[in-house]
């Protein structure tokens, strides 16, 4: 029961739109690891 009621805490969340990557604890993470985010690519 405590893990269903977990399972349906976390998808709520994430259907509100919280990044897995921070849900998860990730970003640092990846900052840690040299991973860098881009919204566009440049134009060479």
């Amino acid at each position: 029961v405590e893990r269903a009621a977990k399972e349906l805490k976390t998808r709520e969340r994430l259907r509100a739109g919280e990044l897995g990557l921070d849900f998860y604890g990730l970003r640092a993470k990846l900052i840690e690891l040299g991973v860098r985010y881009v919204d566009e690519l440049e134009d060479k």
